[in-house]
């Protein structure tokens, strides 16, 4: 369901960049990750101007971080963390995730 909101926040950027074929499946969602550094961090930037910490800045990657703070604060979430409580036996700490 992430994947998917952001994928669609953010796909005729990357159809553009990367052209049509990009993605031809929904089995391949998880390629979008790759794909949106792909475009924060051109092959001219890469080793030339960007230094450790330096910050980048993609109107794309602004877009999929738009993207994920709304499916976040939608609530969708929250039911993420409970499949992983109850299928790893890993308790989630709540406290302060709705202060960022």
């Amino acid at each position: 369901m992430v994947l998917r909101a952001v994928h669609e926040s953010v796909k005729e950027s990357l159809r553009t960049m990367f052209g049509p074929g990009y993605l031809e499946h929904e089995n391949q969602l998880p390629f979008v990750v790759g794909y949106l550094f792909m475009a924060a961090f051109s092959a001219e930037n890469i080793g030339r101007d960007l230094l450790p910490g330096a910050e980048v800045r993609s109107s794309v990657l602004s877009k999929a971080a738009d993207s994920l703070k709304e499916f976040i604060g939608s609530g969708a979430g929250s039911c993420v963390g409970k499949i992983v409580e109850g299928s790893f036996n890993y308790a989630m700490d709540r406290e302060g995730i709705d202060d960022e």
